[in-house]
């Protein structure tokens, strides 16, 4: 946590996007400058946090589109000048069954319609996301929803963002809104993933 509160104070960003977080119920996330919205770790869930600029006007989005059995999801609406976006932090949850099961089609048809982004650690395996493990379920729903929507792109860079290997972590977005977007993994924030900075 303290790598990430150093690079809020050095760098210009405006939205963090956290899984996994391990934060109980009660528990706060707090980083000067920043609104914290958060899912706490109950049960199987691992907890999700989303940090907004406080200069940003952000709503919290209370239903947000479900993305399927053992998936994390919260979602938020930023304004930016003028323009609503909405951004999904997702994380699909696996354990040795891998029961996990990811379904982007709601929210792929939500994105053609309107300025979103879709990040998160999907842990899916497919030949397009580099992936050095076998591909599994989620991977070939990526591969296959991504063929069914033109209007939604995978911005992603093609270098790894876990140590192991392969894209765990994607940031899909509208495709209207591509040309407005590149993508990096950052140098210095690692756990045993690197971080990925969507511009």
């Amino acid at each position: 946590m303290s790598s990430l509160i150093a690079i809020c104070k050095t760098e210009e960003i405006d939205v963090i996007l956290l899984q996994e977080t391990l934060l109980t119920t009660g528990k706060k996330l707090r980083i000067t400058g920043y609104n914290a919205y958060t899912t706490p770790q109950i049960g199987t869930d691992k907890g999700l946090a989303t940090l907004v600029r406080t200069t940003i006007p952000t709503t919290r989005l209370h239903n947000p589109i479900p993305c399927g059995t053992n998936v994390e999801t919260m979602a938020v609406t930023l304004t930016l000048l003028n323009q609503k976006v909405d951004i999904y932090n997702i994380y699909r949850k696996i354990n040795r069954e891998d029961t996990g099961e990811l379904q982007l089609t709601q929210l792929f048809v939500h994105t053609e319609r309107a300025p979103t982004l879709i990040c998160g650690d999907f842990n899916a395996h497919h030949p397009i996301l580099s992936s050095p493990s076998m591909t599994n379920p989620s991977g070939e729903h990526i591969a296959f929803t991504l063929e069914e929507f033109e209007g939604v792109t995978l911005l992603s860079t093609e270098q790894p963002t876990h140590l192991r290997g392969g894209r765990l972590d994607l940031t899909f977005a509208t495709t209207a809104i591509r040309h407005l977007t590149k993508e990096r993994v950052h140098s210095t924030l690692i756990s045993d993933h690197f971080a990925t900075v969507t511009e």
